[in-house]
């Protein structure tokens, strides 16, 4: 009788974890979506001039990092639904995120400058 009280929690448990990583699945879908609907509120104009380019540049600059941060957010809820510890997982992709930085300091800078460069409209 106790191995079927086992195997009932397992498959209970099972159920509940991939329930809750589909709802974060459905809700990060949503989030996409709303990012979608917000970025597609940035209007551009149809002429060809200096502010459409920089403008149209910047949609798709702000489109890609909130993407960015959507699906990163639900991976970890994903893990952490599944099972895995992710607050080890983070600290150690963020140690080697650091290294990184360090190697590629030079590159980083070039790609904020010419983010500020095209948010204010040096040239």
């Amino acid at each position: 009788m106790s191995v079927l009280l086992e195997c009932s929690a397992f498959y209970g448990e099972l159920w509940r974890r991939i329930w809750r990583s589909l709802a974060t699945v459905a809700l990060a879908y949503l989030a996409l979506l709303g990012v979608e609907i917000l970025v597609g509120r940035i209007e551009y104009g149809s002429e060809f001039n200096r502010r459409s380019v920089r403008t149209r540049t910047l949609k798709g600059i702000l489109r890609s990092s909130l993407h960015g941060v959507v699906y990163v957010l639900a991976g970890i809820q994903i893990l952490q639904a599944l099972g895995v510890e992710a607050t080890t997982l983070v600290a150690g992709v963020s140690i080697i995120g650091v290294a990184v930085s360090f190697g590629a300091q030079s590159l980083i800078r070039d790609f904020l400058n010419g983010f500020i460069i095209l948010l204010e409209d040096q040239y």
